[in-house]
């Protein structure tokens, strides 16, 4: 499944993030897969908040913040704490 999202023309990464690859349809988190016309495919290493991502290179590993996200409206930025799926593992 790809899912476009716009970005302004001023985004430094492309104008446009591609959702490549989503561990759980309609939740955006760390290890999912995007890619952009400058950066080629990257994985999801943060969310910082509602208009920016921390992303590594697939093909270099250099992390890269991506911001001016322009998320669909009602998007939703959830906190989840890291211990909480350490207790399941």
């Amino acid at each position: 499944m790809k899912t476009n999202i716009a970005a302004p023309a001023g985004n430094t990464a492309g104008a446009l993030l591609t959702i490549v690859r989503l561990a759980q349809e309609g939740r955006l988190t760390k290890g999912d897969l995007v890619s952009t016309d400058m950066l080629g495919e990257c994985e999801v290493v943060g969310i910082a908040d509602l208009d920016a991502l921390r992303v590594r290179q697939r093909n270099t590993g250099v992390i890269v913040r991506i911001s001016g996200i322009d998320f669909p409206p009602g998007t939703v930025l959830q906190t989840v704490d890291p211990r909480a799926s350490l207790a399941r593992a």
